[in-house]
């Protein structure tokens, strides 16, 4: 929800500790950064979601007229969660290689990352650059995977191919952080000369330990979404509407979301083997299938009944006289979605859970990296 904030509730929050988040936005040029602290920064009233696109943070001429950041630049922006609020200081960086040292600045000087990947481009050789320099500044990191609607509209993606594709980009940059960790491990194992065999025996305890994954929608370090549309959630969003209507435990719902698991109407049961031959995974299921049916009623054929239906079930307060007056499907694609999924909400509720707030990061950081 886009709210207007007063200096003095920012200056306010300074002074909670736990409650502040220094978090730098990175990721390979062209993945959507910029685009997404626009969209982030339209919550605290600075700008408006029409004007989410703006490049707001690449206030240099050069910046403006090559239309790429060059340089990191940081905001403070309010964020009310649960009626308590939270500082989220953010430093958008650079995407290019040419500014690989600018971002390593910012991650420096900030305690967790929000690492963007395209979902049509998936993991590019910036995106690993900058996981490793995450990395090595210890620095947590959050995956956003971005773009989704292009999945639609350039792929022409049906629901469960869309998921196919995204296990795809997930295993890509799992691939980079096993390798990270595997480096790390070598490292520590060189540095206390511990036997080759232990080391690998250590390293695959952990890797299993671990599902060998270390971004899962299931722990809830990942987010999709499209930052252009202003929409955006994770797999939280839906336990949170579903636990109760499908009558699981919301703990269930958090490691069942994601994966091949299927849940059957007729038994109200939970399985981890298809229970038809038109069974799809229950993150197509109850997530993809509801977003797709969106687009389906507005792209390429617009269907008013079917719009006006989605608005009423969906209980969201738009104006559906400006909702049937605008001709453009996808303008109106991301008015519902924004709407249902604000980006701002979903992203930054991810931060303020699964980022560290500066003490308790330097605890972890402060011996590695001095």
């Amino acid at each position: 929800k886009t709210m207007s904030v007063k200096i003095e509730s920012l200056l306010e929050v300074q002074y909670n500790v736990p409650n502040i988040r220094n978090i730098s936005i990175v990721a390979h040029v062209d993945h959507g950064k910029t685009t997404l602290s626009d969209s982030l920064i339209t919550s605290n009233g600075i700008i408006s979601q029409r004007n989410s696109g703006l490049r707001y943070l690449d206030y240099d001429v050069e910046e403006q007229r090559r239309q790429i950041t060059m340089k990191s630049t940081s905001i403070s922006l309010l964020f009310n969660r649960n009626d308590e609020n939270y500082l989220i200081n953010l430093i958008d960086s650079p995407g290019h290689v040419d500014f690989t040292t600018e971002v390593g600045s910012a991650l420096r000087v900030t305690d967790g990352a929000i690492v963007v990947v395209d979902a049509v481009e998936g993991v590019c050789i910036q995106t690993r650059t900058v996981l490793r320099q995450a990395w090595s500044e210890h620095v947590r990191p959050l995956l956003m995977i971005n773009k989704i609607d292009k999945l639609i509209t350039k792929y022409q993606f049906d629901a469960l191919e869309a998921y196919t594709y995204l296990k795809k980009i997930l295993e890509q940059v799992n691939e980079v952080t096993s390798t990270l960790w595997q480096e790390e491990v070598l490292s520590i194992a060189s540095d206390r000369n511990i036997k080759d065999e232990d080391v690998f025996e250590k390293f695959k305890t952990s890797m299993d330990a671990d599902d060998g994954e270390y971004f899962s929608p299931a722990k809830g370090n990942v987010v999709f979404g499209s930052a252009l549309g202003g929409w955006s959630f994770s797999i939280e969003d839906f336990v949170e509407i579903y636990a109760e209507k499908l009558d699981v435990p919301r703990r269930a719902l958090r490691t069942t979301l994601w994966g091949n698991f299927y849940y059957n109407p007729k038994t109200k049961k939970i399985t981890k083997k298809p229970y038809s031959s038109h069974a799809k995974p229950m993150f197509v299921t109850f997530i993809l299938d509801s977003i797709w049916k969106v687009f389906e009623a507005l792209y390429p054929t617009r269907n008013d009944k079917m719009v006006n239906k989605i608005i009423r079930k969906l209980k969201l307060n738009i104006n559906e006289k400006l909702i049937n007056d605008s001709t453009e499907p996808l303008i109106v694609v991301g008015r519902i979605l924004q709407n249902w999924l604000p980006l701002p909400n979903s992203l930054l509720r991810r931060v303020v859970k699964f980022l560290p707030n500066p003490a308790d990061a330097q605890k972890e950081r402060s011996s590695k990296l001095w």
